[in-house]
């Protein structure tokens, strides 16, 4: 008898096309076989488990303006980007009227709602490296971390 195969939440999740959450939701409930390491469960995933189905049909056409073939996430990096080289974009079109670089970086920072340092961020980024330099390079777990419990 072979010894079973244990896979994580997220291994699970990404095969099965929902959430961590959900796997463990859902192997709690239906009593799959366990193990923790650390901090981390463990499951072995039952014969039988499939995907399920989608809400709506894979041949529904998406909405009007959207892609089928771009997730919620990289669409909302595209739009970053896009935001990011129309506000400096903006910048250098106010410079071209003759108005001085800081007074141009509070205008265009102001009707962008974001700070002139990154507006000064981004103009480098795209004159030293092209729109690539305008998107985010953003590795593992970015921004406030959780509080330890103890």
């Amino acid at each position: 008898m072979k010894p079973p195969i244990f896979r994580s939440a997220a291994a699970i999740a990404a095969a099965l096309g929902c959430s961590g959450k959900t796997v463990h939701r859902r192997a709690h409930a239906e009593g799959w076989q366990a193990r923790t390491i650390g901090n981390r469960h463990e499951y072995v995933v039952p014969r039988g488990i499939r995907k399920a189905p989608q809400a709506t049909p894979a041949s529904a056409a998406p909405e009007e303006g959207r892609s089928a073939f771009l997730t919620l996430e990289e669409r909302s990096r595209i739009w970053r980007v896009n935001h990011r080289f129309y506000a400096v974009d903006a910048l250098h079109a106010e410079m071209l009227q003759g108005v001085g670089i800081e007074r141009a970086l509070v205008d265009v920072a102001k009707a962008f709602r974001t700070s002139p340092a990154s507006l000064r961020r981004w103009d480098w980024a795209l004159m030293t490296e092209g729109i690539a330099g305008l998107m985010e390079d953003k590795l593992g777990v970015v921004g406030r971390k959780a509080e330890g419990k103890g």
